[in-house]
Formats: structure tokens, sequence, C-alpha cells
């Protein structure tokens, strides 16, 4: 009998990982119509482009033309309105730009939503609540695996709280849980799992080569190319991983395996090619990428926008990560794959990426970056730093979950940030109406306590007569208008606009439609317009909007000087 002391065992990181995922399902449980929110709708703008593939050729046996998409539209409305995922050829036909990746990975749940679909009498369209349900939950499943592989990766080096620490704010402090439990059905979710599985394979390649490894390792890398072209750089990990050997010698001594590898790869792609050739003609398709490699947009990382750091501050811990890979296998790798990803997830050229709640286009490679976020978490776990680190990453994950309420009720704007509205909604339940103008007012008093008040003029009706012509004050240099307006149901767009009576330009234009509107009902408004032009002696008032039915109670205007 062997009296070596037994390996302890991984507890604490298995926690984690059960801790992550009953965290992932409640949050897609969370915001569905189970909590009073609206019918899950999973497979609309992006994802619906990514998803067609599945019902065009299963269902509606029509994958050149796609002419079921506007009768299923017109029925759940999951294009955003205007059908820019399809465009016309000239051989009549009509591709989508989406590549087909995410659509495999989704095969199997959208086989049982069709079969639930069946024996529920739903719909069997592709479309209704089977469908949604199981390609929502799909993600999820992916990921929880993944974070399986990521523990037992990270526990080769690491120790087994530092693994556990690791997990939980890799995937509850940043925008992960976003873009796994409730827009999964965007591509990132698959990617994250996609990258932890690379991971483990190549760890597991470079442990003991072997031919089913190698395959892996390149039916992965298509996987990832035709999920997203961009993430043909994960072919980075395995190539630059260290092991016995050069780069050179190792593949010498493995040629078997690369050709296994490539094989698997060209495999893996030829659904995507097939795609392009029978739709197109050609085996290639040019789906519309724009780059600005030399003039990356930066304000992916640092903008008030959506800035990856702004929003996700714990990501810095991955970065800082970085410095302390020395001696790890996977450090030249990871360096190189980090700094060329972030290089092109800056140099695309629609930087914003569309909607979104942090930099969304980086979630994926946060399954790369859990190792030299591990490696930080290990230097200053045996030190005094690590209360201060705990502390702080305990608070950024608090913070990370109000964050992702506040999204998914649109306070923190899909699009719209700056720093003021920022600053002025964070950390905050109840935003009011003059944090909502922030949105859109460029200009407010900078000490709002030092202005001194000059009166206000107050108008009641209803509904109230506009354009509203309100006399200015002397020396007036800044006006609070408020206002109680019902916004339609049907057609909540529209401004609010004040102008001076010196020139046409507004000086203050705020969104009838705010996150905290409620349609149909008398909603408050406010915002301060300013400074006042010199010379005007009234502030025009307009409510321009296309509804009909939207109607104004009361308003009134402040002056300050």
């Amino acid at each position: 009998m062997s009296n070596a002391p037994s390996k302890p065992r991984a507890r604490w990181s298995l926690i984690a990982v059960a801790i992550v995922a009953i965290t992932l399902v409640w949050t897609r449980l969370e915001y569905s119509e189970l909590r009073g929110w609206a019918p899950m709708k999973v497979t609309t703008w992006d994802a619906f482009g990514y998803y067609q593939y599945l019902p065009a050729v299963l269902i509606y046996d029509d994958i050149l033309r796609q002419d079921w998409v506007e009768d299923i539209d017109r029925q759940y409305a999951v294009t955003g309105g205007h059908l820019y995922q399809l465009t016309e050829l000239p051989n009549g036909n009509r591709a989508t730009k989406y590549l087909c990746g995410t659509a495999i990975l989704e095969l199997p749940f959208f086989a049982l939503g069709h079969v639930i679909a069946k024996v529920s009498d739903a719909p069997t369209d592709g479309f209704s609540s089977p469908y949604q349900w199981c390609i929502a939950l799909s993600p999820i499943f992916y990921c929880v695996i993944a974070l399986h592989l990521l523990r037992r990766l990270l526990l080769a080096w690491f120790t087994d709280i530092v693994v556990g620490i690791t997990l939980i704010l890799l995937v509850l402090a940043t925008n992960a849980i976003q873009y796994i439990s409730v827009d999964g059905a965007q591509t990132h979710g698959f990617l994250f799992a996609l990258y932890a599985a690379q991971l483990w394979c190549t760890h597991q390649w470079h442990r003991k080569p072997q031919l089913k490894w190698a395959l892996f390792i390149g039916a992965l890398i298509a996987l990832a190319t035709i999920t997203r072209p961009t993430e043909l750089i994960m072919l980075l990990i395995p190539m630059l991983w260290r092991g016995q050997g050069t780069i050179k010698e190792r593949f010498t001594a493995h040629r078997t395996h690369v050709m296994v590898a490539v094989v698997a790869c060209a495999l893996m792609m030829f659904p995507q090619l097939l795609y392009w050739k029978l739709v197109t003609g050609s085996w290639l398709y040019e789906v519309g990428s724009k780059w600005d490699f030399l003039s990356p947009h930066f304000r992916v990382l640092f903008g008030w926008e959506k800035g990856w750091f702004i929003y996700t501050p714990i990501t810095l811990f991955c970065i800082g990560g970085l410095f302390f890979m020395r001696g790890k296998p996977w450090a030249r790798s990871t360096l190189v794959f980090t700094l060329l990803n972030i290089w092109i997830i800056t140099a695309w050229h629609d930087w914003r990426y569309g909607g979104s709640y942090s930099a969304r286009a980086l979630m994926q490679s946060l399954a790369v970056l859990a190792l030299p976020f591990a490696a930080l978490i290990e230097r200053v776990h045996h030190t005094l730093w690590r209360w201060l680190v705990l502390a702080l990453g305990a608070y950024l994950l608090g913070v990370n979950l109000f964050q992702i309420r506040q999204y998914n009720l649109t306070v923190i704007h899909f699009n719209d940030m700056n720093r003021a509205y920022y600053q002025a909604i964070y950390l905050d339940a109840d935003p009011t109406p003059l944090d909502m103008s922030l949105l859109d007012v460029k200009d407010r008093p900078e000490d709002v306590a030092a202005l001194d008040s000059m009166g206000t003029w107050t108008w009641v009706g209803d509904p109230l007569s506009f354009p509203v012509n309100a006399p200015v004050e002397e020396h007036a240099t800044w006006a609070l208008v408020t206002a109680r307006i019902m916004i339609d149901m049907n057609d909540p767009h529209g401004n609010l606009i004040v102008r001076s009576s010196t020139s046409d330009s507004a000086i203050t234009s705020i969104r009838l439609n705010t996150p905290i509107v409620r349609r149909g009902e008398m909603n408050d408004y406010a915002c301060y317009a300013g400074p006042i032009p010199h010379g005007a002696d009234s502030l025009r008032i307009e409510l321009i909007s296309k509804s009909a039915e939207q109607r104004i109670s009361t308003m009134s205007v402040s002056y300050f000087k």
C-alpha cells in the first residue's frame, strides 16, 4: 500500500462551477415570461441571421431564396423591422451574410424544440415557444460544459480556491452572463464554449499527442471560423502553445496529426462553402466586412458608449494577468492571441457592434483570458493584497449583476450611453426623468445648486396645444423644462424640442421613449435647456412625434441665472 499523500479534492472550484451554472439558468428564467417579461423570443435581429439555416433547410426546404421569411416576420417580428439579413443576388437567389457555425451548434436543440412542438400541438414553424426555449438554453448547456473543462485545465497550474474565484468572477462579473443567458442566441456564448474546448484539447495533445486530439483541434478551429470568420485566430492557441521542441520540430514529428487536423478543418468548413456555392454560384462570398486596421477604435475598450473596461472593469484583471504568465506553456499563445484579438476587435469599422452591454465582441475571448486572470489571482492570493482584490472582485460582481438588470430594462442603453448619463444612473434603481434627459442633453449647468431661481411659467390643459412659447426672463441663462406626456402604445418615437426665438436650431432635444416610460400612461419628463442665447425673448417648446394619440397635460418652464 502506498504511503504517498492523496491529492486534495478540488472542492471549491467544483462548487464555483455549480454556482455559476445555477446563476446562468436562473438569469435565463428571470428574464422570461415566467417572471413577467415578454414571451421568450431569442431568434431576432442578428440571432435570426445565424439561426435561419435550420428552419430554411429542415422545415421549409428553401435555402436558395428563403421566401418563407416574410410570413414568419409578420407573425413573430424576428428581423428587427427590415430584412437586412438577406441580400438579393443577380441570379435570383437571396444570400445571408451570416455564417452557419451557430446553427450547427444549435441543431440538437432545434431538433428537441421540434419534437416538443409536435407533442404539445405548438406550431412546428421553427419559431414558436418550444423552439425559443430550446435555443435559449443551448448556450447555457455548452458553457456549463466549457466551465467544467476550464476548471480541469486551470487546476493543472493553479490551486483549487484560485480556480474557483477565477471562474465565478470570469462569468458573473463580466458581460458573459448576458451573452450566455439572455442574448444567448448570438454567437458569443457558443464561441466561449469553443475556445474552452480548444484550450482543453490543445493541453491534452501536448500532454500526450493522439490523433483524436488533433482531429478535435482542427474541427474546433473550423467551427469557430464559420461562426465568426475573425475567430480563425484560434489557430494561434495550438500553434504557439509551448511543447517539446520548436514549432517546426513538432510539425515534423507529428505530420500525420497535422494532416488529420487540416482534413478535419476542411470537412467542418464544407457546409458553409457548400451553402455559398448553392446560393451564390461561388465557393466564397463577400459578407461585407470593413476594417480600419491602421486606426483602431480604442473606444471599444475605454469609451463611455460601451467600453469593455468601463462597464466590466474586472476585465482589467485579465489584462493585468498577462504580466504573470512566465513559465507557463500557454504564455506565448495567450499573449499573442490576446493582443491580436483586441486589435482586430477594435479595428472593426462598426466599432459599436450594434446594441450591446459592454464590448460583446470580446466576450468569447474570456475563456482564453481565464488563464492570465487565474495567474493574477494566484500571484496575490498569498499576499495581503488578496483581501483588497477579493473585496474589489465581490464589489464588481455585484455592480455587474445590478447593471445586467439595468441593461435589460434599457436603463443602461444598448447604444447611446455617455459619461454624464452613466454617472447619473450608476447603481441607481430609480432614475429620475432628469437623469433620463442626459441620454440626449449635451449641456447642463455645472453647479445646479448655485443657480438663482427667476420664476416659473406653467401651462395646464388636456390636451395642451403646441408649440408652447415661454417668455424668457431677463438675464436668464438656463431653463428647466418639465412636462407630463402620454406616449401612444403603437408609436413610441418622438422628441421634445426646445428652440429659442433667435434661431431655429434646437437648444435641447430629448427623446420621449425613455427607459422609464410606461406607454399608454402619463409620464414625467424633465430637461435643462441652455445656455439660453443672448437676446432671446422666448423659448418655443415643440412636440415632434408620428403618434396621433400623444397628449400632454401640463408643462412648466423655470428660469435660472
